[in-house]
C-alpha cells in the first residue's frame, strides 16, 4: 500500500503555497472558538499507515484572529450539520453567521470527544477579516495544490462509503 504522509505534505503545501497563513487550525484541549469561512470539501488521506478521512475548509481562528486551513473530523461536521437542520441556529450560508466553539477533550489524542456548540446571537464579521478570507484561495485550489504535492496518490480506506445524516453519499473525487 502506497504511503502518504499526511502532515508534511499540509507542511510543504503551507510553505510552498502561504497556505493558511503559515499554519493551520488545530484544535486544543477545552475551548476552540472558530467561524467556519467557507463551504467544506471532503478529503480522503492517509495519517501513519492507517486512512483518514476530514472536510477542507477556511476557518476564522478566534485565539489569534487568523485564517486558517482546517481539516475537519467526521464528528465535527456531523455536529455542524445538526446545528445547520435546528431553527434556532440554522444557516445556509458561508461564512457562517456566528462562532461555534468546539469542546475538545482529550486533544491530541486517538480518545479525544469532541462537542460542538453554536454562539447564541449572529456576528457580522469585521472589516479585517473578510479581508483575510478574501485574500485565501478556493478550497478545492487548496486540495488540488495539495494531491499536486503528494509524491504517491492519497488512499481512499476500502470500506462503506461514508454518508451524510439523511442518507446520501459524501462525493470522493
Amino acid at each position: 500500500m502506497p504511503q502518504f504522509n499526511f502532515s508534511s505534505t499540509l507542511e510543504k503545501a503551507e510553505k510552498d503555497y502561504g497556505l493558511g497563513s503559515g499554519s493551520s487550525f488545530k484544535v486544543k484541549e477545552g475551548d476552540n472558538y472558530i467561524r467556519i469561512l467557507s463551504g467544506l470539501e471532503p478529503h480522503p488521506g492517509e495519517y501513519q499507515g492507517k486512512p483518514t478521512f476530514k472536510f477542507v475548509g477556511w476557518v476564522l481562528d478566534r485565539r489569534d484572529k487568523q485564517v486558517k486551513l482546517y481539516f475537519m473530523p467526521v464528528t465535527i461536521f456531523k455536529a455542524i450539520e445538526a446545528l445547520q437542520k435546528n431553527p434556532e441556529y440554522t444557516f445556509t450560508e458561508v461564512p457562517m453567521p456566528y462562532d461555534i466553539n468546539v469542546n475538545a477533550k482529550q486533544a491530541g489524542t486517538t480518545d479525544v470527544v469532541y462537542t460542538v456548540m453554536g454562539a447564541r446571537q449572529n456576528t457580522p464579521l469585521t472589516v479585517d477579516e473578510q479581508k483575510a478570507f478574501a485574500d485565501k484561495p478556493a478550497i478545492v485550489e487548496v486540495l488540488a495544490k495539495l494531491r499536486e504535492q503528494s509524491a504517491t496518490p492519497t488512499v481512499v480506506a476500502k470500506t462503506a462509503p461514508a454518508t451524510f445524516s439523511d442518507g446520501s453519499p459524501v462525493p470522493i473525487e
